[in-house]
């Protein structure tokens, strides 16, 4: 008797999926050229038995590469939804049902006066450095 193959459609739907960790390294790529590589954008992640972790950080490598965590995404394997922490503000996490609305929530965070504030002052920094 022949089985029924329930990863045939496994591909497809996989090319579908777009991770979270890809808006923040788009955003990573995005603040070194905004800043001619002088603050760079790194993303690193962690992951524990049940939540996979990434945080965009803002380093600076004349500064023996100081870093400042911008925002962090945590997720289950499923992906969606995604929770967006900025450590930096005083407010609860923000839920993402999918990858527009992540993009959305980063760029929104990553344009306050808070963060623009964090990468202007380590620009600064990084000149006299």
């Amino acid at each position: 008797m022949a089985s029924k193959n329930p990863w045939e459609k496994i591909k497809h739907l996989a090319s579908e999926i777009v991770p979270p960790v890809m808006v923040l390294r788009e955003q990573a790529t995005l603040l070194g050229e905004a800043t001619g590589g002088v603050v760079q954008g790194r993303v690193e992640s962690d992951r524990n038995s049940r939540y996979l972790t990434h945080m965009l950080q803002a380093v600076v490598p004349t500064m023996n590469y100081y870093a400042v965590n911008l925002l962090e995404i945590r997720h289950e394997a499923t992906l969606y939804p995604v929770f967006v922490i900025a450590p930096w503000k005083t407010m609860p996490q923000v839920k993402c049902d999918n990858v527009d609305n992540l993009a959305t929530v980063v760029a929104d965070l990553l344009s306050s006066g808070e963060v623009q504030n964090i990468v202007a002052s380590l620009l600064a920094q990084a000149s006299q450095a």
